[in-house]
């Protein structure tokens, strides 16, 4: 089972833990989410946590929706991905 935490604000250990994954990137760092914020988008912070305690960090870039479809969805990071487990779990 996959826990799904997501906030507006990293935790105090967000990028140690891509640095001691071995599998982070510069557009997952809390750094790069707080500069999408300079050009008006709202990066959120998602951590998929496995039931043995891993964490995964993804930060959401609706900047790249944006270039590449034109516009920016009208469905929030949120509400899309309630929608998506709810979607799950009924089909």
């Amino acid at each position: 089972m996959i826990t799904l935490e997501f906030s507006c604000e990293p935790d105090s250990k967000w990028n140690q833990r891509l640095l001691d994954s071995k599998l982070g990137y510069m557009q997952q760092t809390k750094e790069y989410g707080y500069s999408k914020s300079n050009v008006g988008a709202s990066p959120l912070f998602l951590k998929f946590i496995t039931s043995n305690g891993e964490i995964g960090n993804f930060v959401s870039d609706p900047t790249l929706l944006s270039s590449t479809f034109g516009s920016i969805p009208s469905t929030s990071v949120e509400d899309g991905i309630k929608q998506t487990i709810d979607w799950l779990k009924n089909n």
